[in-house]
């Protein structure tokens, strides 16, 4: 197995027993209008993660039996998300804020909007200097026994792998240790395929299991699955950093 517990117990423990606010340190002196800063660094700390949250709009991806639309759900796991990492120093790009789709406003047909939209997502991926892409996704098939999370990376990147590997495995550790889904390579899905940088498809559940379908509308399983996907991203990059230290400060 690819990851290293070690490493993961460290950040699970700093998620369960530090308030968000400690990652991130700060003092300030104003002394004759000069400033100075210190910052604790974290693994994610400078680093441009993009956050993608999939449908949105006129696309509302999967819907439930009852009627609940992935693009929402999406969305507000997203949101979550964004809030932990920049709390750690990260920049954060998310391809959408709010409930509306990103395609050209020229675009009439749902399928033209559809194409432009997915379109911009790999612009913004390719154009945003950006270190990973996370795509935040809900799951929907005709049997309703399955459940779970399950992440997807392109074949033969194995930055990609690594990540998908590192945020599986967290959210494992954070929900549900019992999951014995692995990653999944793939190639045929638009982003996966041609957005440059590392890339993961995180799917985070299944709304076509009833009790999944509850769970996965509460803010409280939300957050859950937020940590699951932050502590992976923070030990991508810290088993990726060369120097493996993430308790120096640095003064600016």
């Amino acid at each position: 197995m690819f990851v290293i517990n070690k490493k993961r117990i460290i950040f699970l423990t700093l998620a369960i027993f530090l308030p968000i606010g400690m990652f991130v340190l700060q003092t300030a002196s104003n002394i004759n209008t000069n400033k100075t800063v210190a910052t604790m660094a974290t693994p994610v700390s400078s680093k441009t993660i993009i956050i993608d949250a999939g449908h949105g709009g006129e696309d509302g991806g999967a819907v439930s039996n009852n009627g609940i639309s992935e693009a929402e759900i999406n969305l507000k796991i997203a949101l979550k998300l964004q809030q932990l990492l920049e709390q750690s120093g990260s920049n954060v790009v998310l391809t959408r804020s709010d409930n509306n789709a990103i395609y050209d406003i020229d675009k009439k047909t749902l399928r033209e909007k559809k194409n432009s939209d997915i379109r911009n997502r790999v612009r913004i991926g390719n154009n945003s200097s950006a270190d990973i892409f996370v795509s935040i996704h809900l799951n929907k098939i005709p049997e309703n026994q399955y459940y779970g999370w399950q992440t997807f990376f392109k074949d033969g990147n194995e930055d990609g792998k690594r990540l998908a590997n590192c945020i599986q495995n967290n959210l494992n550790e954070t929900i549900q240790k019992e999951n014995k889904r692995t990653p999944l390579k793939i190639n045929n899905v638009y982003i996966i395929k041609h957005v440059e940088i590392p890339t993961v498809i995180v799917e985070c559940g299944f709304l076509s299991n009833p009790e999944e379908e509850k769970q996965l509308q509460q803010e409280e399983y939300q957050t859950k699955l937020a940590w699951g996907i932050y502590n992976g991203i923070m030990e991508y990059f810290y088993v990726g950093n060369s120097n493996n230290d993430t308790t120096n400060t640095s003064v600016q």
